[in-house]
């Protein structure tokens, strides 16, 4: 009985195999905490004594307001602050310009939906509120090309002065309360970029794990790359690096082999910019004559592409979101390179242990432009421009087989004969270029259990069989399963136990005889495993949880119900 039990439960693949391969994709969008179409306030604030400028969303009636005698901008000065849950920019000026040095791009992430915040830092010549320059009492601006000499020390007060405007802010009544602590950005220009640069990691003492991740425009990074170190992998945060074709003293530096953007962790971005120089990150993008803000973005081809790829980045780095902007070729652009971090895990159980011959799901961002699958059953060696490699610790390199690709997941069959386990590292690319690259543990077996994602119910059928032979089966869900008359088994769908030498399944306290088990026969990767009969101590536990342990290594709970 048992034996026939066995060889009908292992048949039992049909549709519900064919959702697993793929059943484990992920989708997180998150939307600003603020309704499309906000108009821009704009206040001047004092924290600790450094003055700041304020961007944000309201639904004030804007005017025109002149930030200098070269451009003016659209804001509610002093209206009242809209929305909850902001996001926020910490926009870090150049040397020697100041807090609304950038108002094409700062003003407008205000009708965004951020609330973004500028200070005046000590070198400024500028100021937010038009009052003149500041006391200029940082580093000698005549050794600034000695970066051998730069140490933690060189312009400390851009980092103590940063920490003071961005304490002040989250703890202020007006705009405390409406900033989502755990989404705060830096963006920063020049010697701006060089303060953030330091603050998420480039000097450890300046670090502020607030920072969520980071924009650099045209950035001063030298200082982190002199003497055969580099400190640039110290920063954890997803990056993006922008530059332009004319700014011969910053972009080589980016992109040059060994280089900042070589040096700088996954996830990473480096948008070049064609006959932009290195003053086209500041307000001098919008051209000689007085102009607006509008204007400005709406007739100058790299304004309009620095802060479309900016906000981009933002809204995929800080909320989640898939803009494919990030991900899809753009022939505007000199340069585009793009790396994400990888997180590899089990696609059934999400551990970071996977097996040989098993389905795993990778994590990332801008992975592919648009969700799409191979036809079932057969995963692909590509799915379009995608593909996936396994490189071992020997170097050998195999190729990966694919079942779906979407912007932030990839659901892939692992080599199944692999020279070695231990580390492995997994890249995706699109055609010939490395975009998204993260490291594996591999071990001969990494059980795990597909279940329902809304429920946690194992993912698989149930099949009785009574004394005069006849049988019922049905799906597992939600609904009690009886344990008597007759006898019950259950069929689960899983993977990583392909290559197990002893397996074991236990429901609490109680073993659960496994009968069978086997890859499943049309889908690469599948695991099956025949279970039974069920206990009848089981009966009438309710919600109850099953683990496999597959060579002394446990799988996550599945869940059933019983009366």
């Amino acid at each position: 009985m048992h034996e026939y039990a066995a060889r009908a439960l292992l048949k039992m693949a049909g549709k519900l195999t064919a959702m697993l391969v793929w059943a484990s994709l992920v989708c997180s969008a998150y939307g600003a905490g603020c309704p499309s179409g906000p108009n821009a306030g704009f206040q001047v604030v004092r924290y600790e004594g450094v003055k700041a400028a304020v961007w944000y969303p309201t639904a004030d009636r804007p005017a025109t307001y002149t930030y200098s005698d070269r451009i003016s901008g659209s804001v509610a000065v002093g209206g009242a602050p809209a929305c909850t849950d902001l996001a926020l920019l910490f926009f870090s000026h150049g040397l020697n310009g100041c807090g609304t040095q950038s108002v094409f791009l700062t003003e407008e992430l205000a009708r965004r939906g951020y609330i973004v915040l500028a200070p005046d830092y000590r070198d400024a010549r500028c100021s937010v509120d038009s009052s003149g320059p500041q006391n200029l009492e940082s580093a000698d601006p005549e050794k600034f090309q000695d970066y051998a000499a730069w140490t933690d020390g060189t312009y400390l007060d851009r980092r103590d002065d940063s920490r003071s405007v961005l304490n002040g802010i989250l703890s202020s009544a007006g705009f405390g309360p409406r900033i989502d602590a755990s989404r705060i950005a830096a963006g920063g220009h020049s010697l701006g970029g060089y303060t953030v640069a330091a603050m998420l990691g480039g000097w450890s003492s300046w670090k502020d794990p607030r920072f969520r991740t980071a924009l650099l425009l045209s950035p001063v990074v030298g200082p982190f790359m002199v003497d055969g170190r580099s400190t640039l992998d110290a920063i954890q945060s997803p990056v993006m690096y922008q530059g332009g074709t004319a700014d011969l003293g910053i972009t080589p530096g980016l992109k040059k082999p060994g280089r900042a953007y070589d040096l700088t962790k996954p996830t990473k971005f480096l948008a070049e910019f064609r006959g932009a120089g290195h003053f086209d990150f500041s307000n001098s993008v919008c051209g000689r004559a007085p102009t607006t803000v509008a204007a400005c973005l709406a007739s100058q081809t790299n304004a309009k592409l620095i802060f479309d790829y900016a906000e981009a980045f933002l809204a995929t780095t800080v909320w989640g979101e898939d803009r494919a902007m990030l991900y899809t070729p753009n022939p505007a652009l000199a340069t585009y390179w793009r790396q994400s971090a990888l997180a590899v895990v089990s696609a059934a159980s999400y551990s970071p242990d996977v097996a040989p011959g098993s389905i795993a799901s990778l994590f990332g961002l801008g992975l592919a432009a648009r969700e799409q699958t191979a036809l079932p059953p057969a995963p692909a060696e590509s799915i379009g421009a995608i593909s996936a490699r396994v490189t071992y610790a020997d170097g050998n390199s195999v190729a990966a087989r694919l079942y779906m690709v979407s912007p932030g997941q990839i659901n892939l069959v692992l080599p199944q004969t692999p020279p070695s386990t231990g580390p492995v590292r997994v890249e995706v690319r699109q055609d010939a270029e490395v975009i998204a690259a993260g490291q594996a543990k591999l071990s001969p077996v990494a059980p795990g259990l597909f279940t329902t994602a809304a429920t946690g119910m194992a993912a698989g059928e149930w099949l009785r069989v009574l004394p005069d032979g006849a049988r019922t089966s049905g799906a597992i869900s939600r609904t009690p399963i009886a344990l008597s008359p007759g006898q019950v088994y259950l069929s689960l769908y899983g993977t990583g136990f392909r290559h197990a030498t002893k397996l074991q399944a236990r429901s609490g306290n109680t073993a659960v005889p496994i009968l069978a088990m086997a890859p499943s026969p049309e889908y690469a990767g599948l695991d099956q495993l025949a279970l039974g009969p069920l206990p009848l101590e089981l009966a009438g536990k309710g919600e109850v949880d099953i683990v496999v342990t597959a060579d002394g290594a446990n799988s996550n709970a599945a869940k059933f119900v019983t009366r």
